[in-house]
């Protein structure tokens, strides 16, 4: 299988496991996407309000990154109300907390049973799609030198 074919399947199976990842997520949010990536876009940005996240892109440095419903609803391209009214829904059920520097996941759904079934369904999906560009002989890492 030359270079682009493998690229051409590489990309199908993440497109499939995006899709897999979205469908467990949705799941967990009694099938509502929009929830969905809510949560998910305030789980990637602020973990919990305790945590500080260090990240590449500022060298990594240690700094709290909140967030707030008109950022998100910026980042997702969802209208803000959309987005509030799918926070107070998050923060109804225990999911996300809100204080004066902005939204975070609930500590205490970051340690339960259901947020580790999601990461361990999670975890499982990634390591599928690494199985998978094995088998196509292509490392998951792997750049092309002309990229």
């Amino acid at each position: 299988m030359d270079g682009d074919s493998k690229e051409q399947v590489a990309l199908s199976l993440g497109v499939a496991a995006i899709l897999r990842t979205l469908d467990q997520v949705s799941r967990q949010h009694e099938g509502d996407i929009t929830s969905a990536l809510v949560f998910a876009a305030v789980l990637q940005a602020a973990p919990s309000g305790t945590q500080a996240a260090s990240t590449p892109a500022c060298g990594g440095q240690t700094h709290p990154r909140m967030v707030t419903v008109a950022g998100l609803a910026a980042q997702l391209g969802i209208p803000n109300e959309t987005v509030r009214r799918k926070v107070n829904g998050l923060i109804a059920q225990g999911l996300l907390t809100r204080s004066d520097e902005g939204l975070s996941v609930s500590l205490a759904y970051l340690r339960s049973d259901r947020m580790r079934e999601t990461r361990r369904a999670g975890l499982q999906i990634l390591r599928d799609l690494q199985g998978q560009l094995a088998q196509i002989g292509l490392a998951p890492l792997e750049a092309r030198a002309d990229s």
